[in-house]
C-alpha cells in the first residue's frame, strides 16, 4: 500500500489537529496511574468470527483501489466526540454507573457505553467520502487504560470498536455498492520505551519493550477478531514503541495465519531523523509509512 491521503487527528492534547513537540513531551512526562483506586473487572463477551473470505476480498479490492486513485482516510475522532458535549455521566453509561473513578475523557469507552455516538461518527465520515475509518481505539491498550483503571477491558474495547466500525462499513457498502474499509487503530500509549521520564535518571524507564508487545498483541488480536481489514500503528512518537507494535502485530498475524496490510503513522519527534522512519518498511514488512499530526523539522 503506497498512497493514502493525509489525515489529521485530535486525541485530546489541546492543539486540535496539530500534535506538536510540546504535546509529545507532555505525554512523555505524564506520571503512571496510581495503583490504588477502582479497577474494572473483565466481563465475558460474545465473539462473532469474522468472514475471512469477505475480508480477503476486501483487502484485494483495497489494493486494487490504491493502484487507481488516492484512498481517503477519516479525520479526527476526538473533536467529533466533543461536539456531543457529553458530561461525566454520559461517558460512564449504565454499565459503569457506580464505577469509582472519573471516566470523562475516556473516549474509547464510548464504544461500550455510547456505541450510537461512535457509529454516527463513522457513518458521517463514510458519507463524507472516506474509504477507510479507524476504530475508536487510540487509547485501548492496558498502559493507556491504566489511567482509568480499565486495563482488563482492553480486549473487549478493541473487539467492540472493530465490530462497530465493521457494521457501519458494511451498512454503507450495501447501500452504495462501494466497498468501505476498517483500519484497526493502535495508539502510541502515554509511555516511551526510549526516553526516561526523569531527567535526573537517564536510564530509568516506565515501560518495557515486552510490556508494550504484550498489550499491543492483546489489542491486535481483538481488532482482527472484530473484523478490521488493515492495522494502523497510529501517531507513534518513539521508534522503539513502534518496533514493539510492529513485532506484536506480525506475531499475532502469524499466530492467526492471516495477512493484513499494516500502516505506521509517525509523529514529529519520530520524524526528526527520516532514516529512522524510512527504514521501517524494509525491516518490518510495513506496507505504508505516513506522517500524522506532524511538522517536518
Amino acid at each position: 500500500m503506497s498512497r493514502t491521503a493525509g489525515h489529521r487527528h485530535d486525541h485530546g492534547c489541546g492543539h486540535g489537529h496539530e500534535l506538536t513537540r510540546d504535546c509529545a513531551s507532555a505525554l512523555e512526562r505524564r506520571e503512571p496511574a496510581a495503583p490504588e483506586g477502582a479497577r474494572a473487572a473483565e466481563a465475558p463477551y460474545a465473539v462473532e468470527p469474522p468472514d475471512e473470505r469477505a475480508r480477503t476480498d476486501r483487502i484485494r479490492r483495497l489494493r486494487r483501489l490504491l493502484e487507481e486513485r488516492i484512498v481517503l482516510l477519516d479525520g479526527a475522532m476526538g473533536t467529533m466526540i466533543q461536539r456531543h458535549k457529553l458530561d461525566e455521566v454520559g461517558y460512564r453509561g449504565e454499565r459503569f454507573r457506580d464505577f469509582g473513578r472519573d471516566l470523562r475523557g475516556n473516549n474509547d469507552l464510548l464504544s461500550l457505553t455510547r456505541p450510537e455516538v461512535i457509529a454516527g461518527i463513522h457513518r458521517a465520515y463514510y458519507e463524507a467520502g472516506s474509504d477507510i475509518v479507524e476504530t475508536n481505539t487510540f487509547n485501548s491498550t492496558a498502559i493507556a487504560q491504566a489511567d482509568y483503571g480499565m486495563e482488563a477491558l482492553v480486549p473487549e474495547l478493541n473487539y467492540r470498536s472493530a465490530r462497530l466500525a465493521r457494521e457501519v462499513a458494511d451498512e454503507i457498502a450495501a447501500r452504495t455498492g462501494t466497498p468501505r474499509f476498517v483500519a484497526g487503530a493502535l495508539g502510541p500509549t502515554n509511555r516511551t520505551a526510549s526516553i526516561s521520564p526523569d531527567v535526573n535518571d537517564p536510564a530509568l524507564r516506565n515501560v518495557t519493550f515486552d510490556e508494550l508487545v504484550a498489550t499491543y498483541a492483546d489489542a491486535t488480536r481483538a481488532l482482527v477478531q472484530g473484523g478490521a481489514d488493515l492495522l494502523l500503528i497510529e501517531t507513534v512518537f518513539d521508534t522503539l514503541n513502534a518496533k514493539a507494535a510492529i513485532f506484536a502485530v506480525r506475531s499475532v498475524l502469524e499466530e492467526l495465519s492471516l495477512e493484513l496490510p499494516l500502516i505506521v503513522s509517525g509523529q514529529s519527534p519520530m520524524l526528526r531523523d527520516g532514516r529512522s522512519l524510512g527504514r521501517l518498511p524494509k525491516r518490518s514488512g510495513t506496507r505504508c509509512v505516513t506522517a500524522s499530526c506532524s511538522r517536518w523539522v
